[in-house]
């Protein structure tokens, strides 16, 4: 499977990455594993994640609180958004659904 991701959700990566880094060195190399990993396991089993939207999956990080919200085209997926457990779920929909009304790749 080949794994897409959205501008804003590689932002949030990159930006949580560098936040857990700057708190501990190799922790942010940790939480780039830890999201490597997820995605190697729905590379195996894709709808492993649940269904929170039509056509919109999520999985969480096994240890960092964090979800990975995505879309399945195919043999492709689109990471839509990788948020921490504690932003609102109003945030993270609403891009969402954005996306989902406008898939282009550098949306």
């Amino acid at each position: 499977m080949r794994w897409s991701y959205r501008p804003p959700a590689a932002a949030e990566v990159e930006e949580a990455a560098g936040y857990y880094e700057a708190a501990s060195p190799g922790l942010g190399r940790r939480f780039l594993a830890d999201l490597s990993a997820l995605l190697r396991r729905l590379d195996r089993f894709p709808e492993q994640g649940r269904e929170v939207l039509p056509g919109v999956r999520q999985a969480r990080l096994s240890r960092f609180p964090y979800s990975l919200y995505y879309s399945l085209r195919d043999d492709d997926a689109d990471v839509l958004a990788v948020v921490h457990f504690a932003r609102h779920e109003r945030v993270w929909k609403q891009r969402v659904e954005a996306d989902l009304e406008d898939p282009s790749p550098d949306r």
